[in-house]
């Protein structure tokens, strides 16, 4: 699973900024399963936009292939139409000879409102000091916040002739992404390091 993920949903590259804004918020992992190698993988972005399909694919494939694994997109193999037919898509997969499919679907976005208080609090004990921060921090209103919050199921598969096992699942919170591709590249950087941590590959060097 070292490669995929080294390519695969670690896809991530490097979004730094976007990692932060992106927390795995639940997951799984097949616990007989360790350091699984996948030679050639199937994106699928199960998005009912045509639009959004691809373009969510074709960066997950970039950045996959950008980590040295092979990665292909389904929409290259798999028309709009069959994506509804479990039976095309399974022999487009054997066909291409893949053994492993990485799939992302959005299962959510929503907004979320906190109120954000005023700063407050004793300040140092001592007149002088306190005096400096009792006029700097003299009381203001707190205020609402509220982001915006997409939530994404990603899903790893060994797929061969004889095997569609789960390898890994997780469920990520991404708040106020600036852009599909930072969305993208969050998913992705959170996923790898929450199969890093479940131990399926080894640790970065």
């Amino acid at each position: 699973m070292r490669r995929l993920v080294s390519g695969i949903i670690s896809a991530v590259v490097v979004a730094t900024a976007a990692c932060a804004n992106t927390q795995i918020v639940s997951s799984w992992h097949d616990p007989s399963v360790s350091n699984v190698s996948f030679k050639s993988v199937i994106v699928i972005a199960m998005a009912r936009s045509e639009t959004r399909r691809r373009a969510i694919e074709d960066r997950l494939v970039s950045d996959i292939e950008g980590r040295g694994a092979a990665a292909t997109a389904s929409y290259r193999l798999i028309s709009r139409e069959d994506t509804q037919s479990p039976d095309v898509v399974k022999k487009a997969i054997l066909k291409g000879m893949f053994d492993g499919a990485v799939t992302w679907r959005t299962i959510g976005v929503t907004l979320e409102t906190q109120y954000i208080p005023s700063i407050g609090g004793p300040g140092p004990r001592g007149f002088w000091g306190y005096y400096d921060v009792g006029w700097a921090s003299e009381y203001s209103p707190g205020y609402l916040q509220t982001d915006r919050i997409v939530r994404v199921e990603t899903m790893i598969y060994q797929v061969t002739p004889g095997s569609d096992r789960l390898i890994w699942a997780g469920t990520s919170d991404t708040v106020d992404p600036a852009s599909l591709d930072s969305t993208i590249d969050g998913v992705a950087d959170a996923t790898i390091n929450g199969m890093r941590a479940a131990g399926l590959f080894a640790p970065r060097q």
